[in-house]
């Protein structure tokens, strides 16, 4: 199109039929190039609304579950594709698991398989206080370890060590502040601890510190809600780093 608006002047062929055949090879060409594209645009298309759709199918049917989804993995093919969930809190059995998948084609997800990973028992009040005092233990070894090379003698590692456990008591009591906060905006809220976590990357093998939130309710609160309070809890601890896990 561009070469025939500049209004270059056609190449002249020895005869018509020389003509003929070297446009039928240009067309080739130009439909051979175009074809690859054609191609990777539809599965990109595809992708798309398989995300959307898997998306929507996760909010809807596990909305009123007492079961919290830490990752979520949507793995799109051309024949069979795969919803890859890991779970924590209420089980979720075999049967709603199967009663699930039967309502999949409901959101045009008819060749797609539901995979749930859930080796996490629920959480409990008392299981939850050792939780924390081992994070606390973990928290401790892993910043001595850190800053290892960088103290020089006992007396900077006990000082070291004593600024650390000033800083969890400051935290523990924010922790019920902030809890009290979260109790006028969400009065169904009966349970709500904050701490400091080391999460390990099994990919990397590396190690960082995030705030980690557990809530427990009278009542379940839905998706929405579960990520406004999250949202809300990152700008008042002034930390992106964190995580929050619902029951």
């Amino acid at each position: 199109m561009i070469v025939k608006y500049l209004r270059y002047r056609p190449k002249q062929y020895v005869d018509a039929k020389t003509e003929s055949r070297v446009k039928i090879w240009i067309a080739l060409l130009v439909i051979a190039t175009m074809i690859p594209s054609v191609f990777i645009a539809y599965n990109v298309v595809q992708k798309s609304f398989f995300e959307r759709k898997a998306r929507t199918f996760l909010e809807e049917e596990l909305n009123q579950q007492a079961t919290q989804v830490i990752s979520q993995q949507f793995l799109y093919g051309a024949d069979t594709s795969r919803i890859v969930i890991t779970c924590i809190g209420q089980t979720i059995d075999s049967t709603q698991i199967m009663k699930m998948t039967r309502r999949m084609p409901r959101y045009g997800l008819s060749n797609t398989q539901l995979v749930v990973r859930q080796d996490y028992n629920e959480v409990n009040s008392s299981m939850l206080a050792k939780f924390n005092m081992d994070l606390r233990t973990g928290i401790l070894e892993d910043l001595y370890t850190k800053n290892e090379e960088l103290v020089q003698n006992k007396d900077a590692r006990i000082a070291m060590l004593e600024k650390e456990v000033v800083r969890y008591r400051t935290l523990n009591s924010q922790s019920g502040d902030i809890g009290k906060e979260i109790k006028v905006q969400y009065p169904n809220l009966t349970e709500f601890s904050l701490s400091l976590s080391p999460i390990h990357n099994l990919q990397t093998a590396k190690i960082d510190t995030a705030y980690v939130a557990y809530a427990k309710f009278t009542r379940r609160p839905t998706w929405r809600e579960t990520k406004r309070m999250e949202d809300w809890l990152k700008v008042r601890t002034k930390s992106k780093n964190l995580r929050l896990i619902t029951q």
